[in-house]
């Protein structure tokens, strides 16, 4: 089961819309829509937040453990139990990104930019307002 489905059945499992768990987690509902869809993975603090909403572990809704072996609980409490955690799955791993990738480039999905991305995106706003401010007041001296 991917995430997304695993998503899906744990929001309908305790009830909940889109919408309720986009609330929830201060996100849009058509972020938890792309999330069940497959199209896009939540940032850390909100996997984080899901595991706790749902009472199961990350380690669960990540694929690296079915949710028979992975009561709700802290990683120590798992690792220390004997709980042989599986290898990420490809779409995890897909998340990731690779050496050398532009930190800009987030694949069009804002949930996937990265805070030093969006420092840096900030920067170059930064920038470029500075410079169209040098080149207004340089014109207005040529008069």
């Amino acid at each position: 089961m991917s995430f997304a489905d695993k998503l899906q059945a744990e929001r309908r499992k305790n009830g909940l819309t889109q919408e309720d768990l986009a609330e929830a987690l201060g996100v849009s509902r058509q972020a938890v829509s792309k999330w069940e869809q497959g199209e896009g993975w939540p940032e850390a603090e909100k996997l984080l937040a899901l595991a706790d909403r749902f009472g199961v572990s990350l380690d669960y809704l990540m694929n690296r453990v079915s949710q028979d072996k992975a009561p709700a609980g802290n990683a120590a409490d798992e690792s220390s139990a004997g709980i042989p955690a599986d290898p990420p799955s490809p779409e995890i791993l897909s998340y990731v990104p690779k050496q050398g990738d532009d930190p800009l480039n987030f694949d069009e999905d804002p949930e996937r930019e990265t805070p030093e991305a969006k420092h840096n995106r900030l920067l170059l706003a930064i920038a470029l307002v500075c410079i169209a401010a040098v080149v207004l007041l340089f014109l207005s001296g040529l008069k």
